[in-house]
């Protein structure tokens, strides 16, 4: 059984590798000029299991670093490219059973840094020695709080508590902020709406940047999934409930969608000089790697990709 089980595999990492080599690109757009970080779902006829992969430069050579039951999923690239945090759910997807993990960028070293329990994808801070993830206030509550923890040692504080769902905190490039998601706070009618917020660790101060349309109440206006841009500037996000990326100064203004037409689109990941912007576009059932101008400006598939895709991030 155990020799049937590794073959298995094996086969199937033969056929994604070997897949991977028919990657349609765009010849007349430059490659990125680092590995990207892929999460993907390997076997169709699976449900329980997501693995993490680096797919290179070159758009075509894929390499597996995680092969175990369950989902791992929201990796999060060390800032000296060494190490990979990410969100491990169990077969059964139960989000109260998350863990949070670290290993080295090659896939060893694995080791638990928090859990099992309510916890959300972790982010790294620009010095590379804390996370900040997002946690249920309490087992069973909706409500959810940012916290950052010490990835060697102890430490664990939490930085907002305010009896609302404040979920997927990204770090400023210069440690100083918070961006995230949120919605249903306190008596606030517009709980189908998710806006986007920062947060200035130093005082506690934020800011509210995106709103609920109180004529919107399908959620198209929904905002998750912040990324900061490297220079600071401009927040990358997931927009709408269709599915779709924008941007949007980081100190709040008009919003910029990214021209994907009618296509699907999420998991926005910054290069890290800041002139591209990669994301996972196309159908639910097959979607691509795509690449956008630093503006959302010509948007093109740069990568296809065996399994189904889900997340993409940028190795800095």
């Amino acid at each position: 059984m155990r020799t049937s089980i590794a073959l298995f595999r094996a086969t199937l990492l033969a056929a994604l590798v070997a897949a991977a080599g028919g990657c349609a690109t765009d010849a007349a757009a430059p490659s990125p000029p680092r590995p990207l970080l892929l999460v993907i779902v390997p076997d169709l006829a699976a449900s329980n299991q997501t693995d993490l992969y680096t797919l290179a430069a070159d758009g075509r050579t894929l390499h597996r670093l995680t092969d175990t039951p369950g989902y791992e999923t929201a990796p999060s690239w060390s800032p000296d490219g060494r190490r990979i945090a990410y969100q491990l759910l169990p077969p059964t997807g139960r989000i109260d059973q998350a863990e949070l993990h670290v290993m080295d960028a090659d896939g060893s070293g694995d080791r638990r840094l928090a859990g099992p329990g309510d916890l959300g994808p972790p982010t790294w801070s620009p010095d590379g020695t804390r996370l900040a993830f997002d946690r249920a206030v309490a087992a069973g509550d909706a409500r959810r709080a940012l916290l950052v923890m010490r990835v060697d040692g102890p430490g664990l504080d939490t930085v907002l508590d305010r009896g609302a769902v404040d979920v997927a905190p990204a770090w400023s490039p210069d440690g100083t902020h918070l961006a995230f998601a949120s919605n249903c706070l306190g008596d606030a009618a517009a709980c189908w709406v998710t806006t986007l917020w920062t947060l200035r660790l130093a005082d506690g101060q934020l800011t509210q940047l995106t709103f609920a349309d109180p004529a919107d109440p399908l959620g198209q206006d929904d905002a998750g999934a912040p990324r900061w841009s490297p220079d600071g500037a401009t927040l990358a996000y997931q927009h709408g409930g269709l599915a779709r990326v924008a941007l949007l100064p980081a100190a709040g203004g008009a919003t910029t969608p990214v021209a994907t037409g009618a296509m699907q689109a999420w998991s926005p990941a910054w290069s890290p000089d800041g002139r591209t912007l990669a994301f996972v576009g196309g159908a639910p059932s097959a979607p691509e790697v795509w690449m956008a101008g630093a503006d959302g400006s010509s948007p093109h598939s740069f990568a296809r990709v065996p399994g189904i895709l889900r997340t993409v991030h940028w190795r800095p």
